[in-house]
């Protein structure tokens, strides 16, 4: 059932991001020119609670909708890191929050026809502010916010937050009965 590679030629080349253009026989001998497939460093996205019940959320500008989106903390795994370890890292480094209360919610593809990584998918509660922001040089303006859980999931819902991996996060964890 799987697809015949017949020959791949890289496009782009860079640590954090490849596209590769592909050649490629299907089960039934259609034959596809040009398929693309982008892989990407995999990344943790996590649905935190502070202590005090609210979510926990950043507001960060984000090139591709050329505006401010509305997110939970995320971020790629460093070189030999666990999902697990990068979902804490990030969030205390985006938001300076700490949980020792963590569960994976899974793993899912951003877009399963063209990309290859995962998305790790965490939630976690209890957290507590335990130090200041230390954002990367490309995180200068994240803004930390804390949220009703009710209110996020009705900003979610309405649009006002367009990441498709967080909204399946919040989602999940909602159905699992957490939020």
């Amino acid at each position: 059932m799987s697809w015949k590679v017949l020959a791949t030629r890289v496009l782009v080349d860079r640590p954090w991001l490849r596209v590769h253009e592909e050649r490629l026989r299907l089960p039934h001998g259609a034959i596809i020119e040009d398929y693309h497939v982008i892989e990407h460093v995999p990344w943790s996205t996590v649905v935190c609670l502070a202590e005090n019940g609210q979510l926990i959320l950043v507001r960060q500008f984000r090139r591709g909708i050329e505006g401010t989106s509305l997110e939970l903390p995320a971020g790629m795994l460093e070189a030999g890191e666990s999902a697990l370890d990068a979902a804490k890292r990030e969030l205390r480094e985006e938001t300076g929050y700490e949980s020792d209360d963590w569960t994976s919610l899974g793993a899912v593809s951003p877009d399963p026809p063209r990309t290859k990584p995962n998305a790790h998918l965490f939630f976690a509660r209890g957290a507590q502010r335990t130090a200041a922001t230390k954002l990367d040089r490309t995180e200068a303006q994240i803004e930390v916010q804390l949220c009703d859980v009710k209110e996020a999931l009705a900003k979610a819902a309405s649009g006002a937050m367009v990441h498709g991996v967080q909204l399946g996060a919040l989602f999940i964890a909602r159905e699992r009965g957490l939020l």
